[in-house]
């Protein structure tokens, strides 16, 4: 454990092992079931035009795979395991960049265990942000490693995928991408690549706006709809049929009174409180970042692009949903800005400097659990809920 102690150390196949522990404590106590809710999600589909959040099932629909629960349910374990090793291998690039670095694996360890990353994506399962997600790394990725115009075409491509597979999905994941994108190529000397880029935000704007005011079917009610996804499997959900009728004047006017009836902000104490300390952990690998310089105008946008899916608070009441989205994309960013400033040595230095703050904030990960969508942290949940039935409502 000399790790713990000395910022560089050759105790490697020990730390693989805290690292294969901590994982597999994420994974057991995230999993969770497949819902009926979910589900439905996958059957929708174009059979009566275009609709929102139907991309997904109208691909599965063109395949020869069935779409029995059984079936769309181990698709999406399957992708919820793909992203959750895709973030295992995003934050281990400090370990890659040097694997002696005790502060590299302490850093690697924070992130795998936070719980916006794997612990969300396993406790999530079936849910369209999970592929969202996983598109938007690709896209980063892409931008990271090719030229400006191969990357604007995966911004295109992929912010247009987006909007379709659900039109949440744009405003979670978007804006990073594309400031990812104005950061990557902020020194181009020639107008042309601008001038694609606004062509390109502006379709994306369009094609965002017109799926976002799709709430109806034609010739089609909510029950009538419900009852066609009920010949493609009995499981399929009417509450999830709802959503597609429901008009973004309609999440507003939810949201307000839930705002106003100060539910939200019950909820959001525990959590605040709960990833209190993390906060400020991450603000000082952002310092760390730039140390000793100050940020400038473009990284402060590009950081702030990944907090673009808590403005969703205002039209859903799904906060912790957003914020784990934000805190995710803002995590990814870390690492991708840091390979692209060749900074991630630096990073690795914080984390050693601050490894009693990381070492509480792994307890308090794993204590916590993952975040759900509405319910907050769902291994404490369960706690409480154990020690409420023991100790009665004190708890």
């Amino acid at each position: 454990m000399d790790w713990v102690t000395q910022e560089r150390s050759s105790s490697t196949r020990e730390k693989y092992w805290v690292l294969g522990i901590l994982v597999f404590i994420v994974a057991i106590a995230s999993a969770n079931n497949f819902d009926e809710w979910a589900y439905t999600h996958w059957l929708f589909n174009y059979d009566f035009g275009l609709i929102k959040r139907a991309l997904i099932g109208e691909i599965l629909s063109l395949t020869p795979l069935p779409r029995s629960y059984v079936s769309v349910n181990l698709i999406a374990l399957a992708l919820a395991v793909i992203l959750s090793l895709l973030y295992l291998q995003i934050f281990r690039n400090p370990i890659k960049a040097d694997c002696s670095s005790s502060g590299a694996w302490l850093f690697c360890f924070f992130w795998v265990t936070y719980p916006s990353t794997i612990a969300h994506a396993l406790h999530d399962v079936g849910r369209l942000d999970t592929i969202g997600m996983l598109a938007s790394i690709i896209g980063m990725l892409v931008i990271l490693k090719y030229n400006r115009y191969v990357s604007l075409l995966a911004v295109l491509l992929i912010g247009s995928f987006q909007s379709l597979v659900h039109e949440a999905n744009f405003m979670m994941f978007v804006p990073g991408l594309c400031m990812f994108w104005i950061y990557r190529n902020r020194q181009s000397p020639s107008v042309v690549p601008w001038i694609l880029f606004l062509l390109v935000a502006a379709f994306l704007l369009a094609l965002e706006s017109y799926i976002g005011s799709k709430s109806s079917i034609p010739g089609m009610n909510a029950d009538q709809y419900f009852e066609y996804l009920k010949t493609l499997s009995p499981q399929a959900d009417d509450n999830a049929v709802l959503v597609l009728f429901r008009t973004v004047d309609d999440n507003l006017d939810y949201s307000y009174l839930d705002i106003i009836s100060g539910k939200s902000l019950a909820r959001m104490i525990p959590f605040l409180i709960g990833l209190a300390p993390s906060f400020y952990l991450i603000f000082q690998l952002l310092k760390a970042l730039y140390a000793p310089l100050k940020p400038r105008l473009i990284d402060i946008l590009v950081f702030g692009a990944t907090l673009s899916p808590l403005l969703l608070q205002l039209i859903a009441v799904d906060h912790y949903r957003w914020w784990s989205a934000a805190l995710s994309n803002l995590g990814i960013m870390l690492v991708l800005v840091a390979i692209e400033r060749k900074r991630l040595a630096e990073l690795s230095a914080c984390a050693f400097r601050f490894r009693g703050l990381i070492f509480l904030c792994i307890v308090l990960n794993l204590f916590l659990g993952p975040l759900p969508v509405y319910q907050g942290f769902h291994v404490f949940n369960q706690f409480r809920e154990v020690m409420g039935t023991t100790f009665g409502p004190v708890l």
